[in-house]
């Protein structure tokens, strides 16, 4: 076996044991340990780097997700940020109330396109209309929106 068959096998087991703790309940994120480096975002979206001291603080940002192992990780997650909040705030502005939803999608194959829905299950905002919704895809930007939703 040479090594990447080793690697390839060692993430298919470590996909395994993350659906395994999920199944069981288990939270398959694991907190940094004390004294170690971690990055968070803070309330201005700038990514900062901390040391974890276990704390209430520290606790807080890992229970709302907001510990991130990379610098390089806390900088994506705060860009997808940026974009699913103009994305409810133009919703907000943009909508005139009509009953039909439309909802901006992205698909596998990075196309950015809006589909007619009358429920908004999938937990994104919709729009009142198609023109409403083409605004704040052409606001946000096409490119930023794969690399939220891709």
């Amino acid at each position: 076996m040479n090594k990447l068959d080793t690697l390839e096998k060692q993430v298919e087991e470590m996909k395994a044991e993350i659906a395994r703790l999920k199944k069981e309940g288990e939270d398959p994120r694991v907190k940094p340990e004390f004294g170690d480096y971690y990055y968070t975002i803070n309330s201005y979206g700038v990514v900062e780097y901390s040391i974890w001291d276990d704390d209430s603080v520290d606790s807080g940002r890992f229970d709302n997700g907001n510990v991130f192992e990379t610098k390089e990780l806390a900088e994506k997650h705060v860009k997808r940020l940026k974009v699913f909040n103009l994305l409810w705030e133009y919703a907000r502005l943009l909508n005139d109330g009509s009953d039909i939803l439309y909802q901006i999608r992205v698909d596998s194959s990075a196309d950015v396109w809006i589909s007619c829905n009358l429920d908004s299950a999938c937990g994104l905002p919709s729009f009142s209309s198609r023109e409403a919704a083409q605004k704040a895809i052409d606001l946000i930007g096409e490119d930023a929106m794969r690399e939220t939703f891709l």
